[in-house]
């Protein structure tokens, strides 16, 4: 329904534009912006195609960002996370009716199979990506996405 992909168009894409348009002109020259994209912006996924457009959007926007912000040396990239263990991923996470241990389990196996690395990804291992994006470790990198997703966007591994 259209009220519903505009919704999701509120959250990923204008939240990320309104972001920007808020802390950029109040950051010192040197400053860096980190926006969370997706790795289905890198990608398509049948069924949500909503958000897959609205992260589609949010790295065109981080690399609009860059170009502009650069002259004052503010870097600005996306993160574009995978499978991440959080209550989006999960969402049996959120709901106590559910048998959270049986579905993690459930969730557990599919991810075994499509992500290369054979897990879900934890959210300190974003934070961890987050933080060398902010760090003078990244201090010649702008405009780029950065995929976290143990390998599922490289393809599917057989065997």
């Amino acid at each position: 329904p259209l009220d519903e992909f505009m919704g999701i168009v509120e959250v990923n894409q204008v939240g990320c534009f309104l972001g920007i348009r808020t802390v950029a002109p109040v950051m010192s020259d040197g400053g860096t912006i980190v926006n969370t994209a997706s790795y289905t912006g890198m990608t398509g996924m049948a069924g949500v195609g909503a958000y897959a457009a609205t992260k589609h959007a949010v790295l065109g926007l981080t690399r609009v960002a860059a170009l502009e912000l650069a002259r004052r040396g503010i870097r600005v990239n996306a993160m574009c996370p995978g499978a991440i263990d959080t209550a989006m991923s999960n969402p049996a996470l959120l709901d106590p009716d559910v048998d959270g241990e049986a579905a993690s389990r459930g969730l557990d196996r599919f991810y075994r199979k499509v992500v290369p690395l054979g897990r879900i990804g934890k959210p300190e291992e974003v934070a961890r990506l987050a933080l060398f994006l902010s760090c003078a470790d990244s201090s010649y990198i702008t405009g780029q996405p950065f995929v976290i997703d143990g390998g599922w966007l490289a393809g599917v591994s057989v065997g």
